[in-house]
């Protein structure tokens, strides 16, 4: 049994993803670029003044100044394209947090990425800034019984 999904099936749904999300940035013409721990992030000239959060499984994070809002958001910068697997989780993951609204699950608010299919590594997934992670939250409180 075959699985796998077809190039067109991908694209219908990242149809639907984008239309989920509020704005997804297409104008790549004047991006800019910082260099972080050495990773390039292109997602200037919206947002600057990049600071290192963390890695994870998937990427890295950082924080940034939205020039748009003047708030400052979290950017992960994912490499999914360089296995079919790390597609198909990207994919999942943005379909997923497109779809919630809650207050407690943090939104994607912007998704940036290559207009030009051939020159598309790097997704950008653009969200709240938060105080810290679940992991730093698990370790340092203490739960009740009661909980």
């Amino acid at each position: 049994m075959n699985i796998t999904p077809s190039l067109s099936n991908i694209d219908s749904t990242s149809t639907v993803v984008e239309e989920e999300i509020e704005t997804i940035t297409d104008d790549q013409s004047s991006t800019t670029c910082e260099l972080i721990k050495d990773q390039v992030f292109e997602v200037g000239p919206r947002y600057t003044d990049l600071k290192y959060i963390g890695e994870g499984a998937y990427g890295m994070v950082v924080s940034g100044f939205d020039n748009r809002t003047s708030q400052r958001v979290a950017i992960k910068k994912l490499s999914p394209f360089e296995h079919q697997c790390f597609c198909q989780r990207t994919l999942r993951e943005i379909k997923i947090l497109a779809r919630f609204k809650h207050e407690n699950i943090i939104n994607i608010q912007d998704i940036i990425r290559s207009n030009v299919f051939e020159q598309m590594k790097d997704i950008y997934l653009v969200q709240q800034l938060m105080e810290c992670d679940m992991y730093k939250l698990i370790k340092h409180q203490k739960l009740s019984k009661n909980e």
